[in-house]
């Protein structure tokens, strides 16, 4: 069952950070930016579905057979809700600290569309890890 499950998170994320990169590729929200501008918005929108989906997993791993559709995943192990608040902290900063994100990681900051598609996807890797190990 660890190897399905780990099969599925890959492809999963995978998926999602493609799928959101294409989304922003083609709506016409970013027609204003210039070519150079939604490539950086891709790498945003992209590097932060990708480490939120980990957090998702992470937090649906928690328990291997359990659901984690439960206030119990909050309680029980303070390291996660620290890593996942560490996370959280350290993304935000690498999204938005000018000089950071533009010169080291090649991106820009996003807006609220962006954020909706992060979440999205985080919510979509947690509830489909959850149904496989139902």
């Amino acid at each position: 069952f660890l190897f399905l499950r780990i099969i599925v998170g890959t492809v999963l994320l995978t998926g999602c950070v493609v799928a959101s990169a294409i989304i922003v590729d083609t709506i016409p929200r970013y027609d204003y930016l210039n070519a150079e501008d939604r490539l950086a918005m891709i790498r945003a929108v992209s590097f932060n579905v990708l480490d939120f989906g980990a957090m998702s997993v992470m937090m649906s791993a928690r328990f291997s057979y359990n659901s984690s559709f439960h206030p119990r995943v909050f309680k029980g192990n303070p390291a996660a809700l620290a890593s996942c608040a560490i996370v959280t902290v350290l993304q935000i900063a690498l999204t938005y600290i000018p000089g950071l994100n533009s010169f080291v990681f090649s991106m820009n900051g996003m807006d609220g569309f962006g954020w909706a598609l992060v979440i999205a996807a985080m919510v979509l890797v947690f509830v489909v890890m959850e149904t496989e190990k139902a």
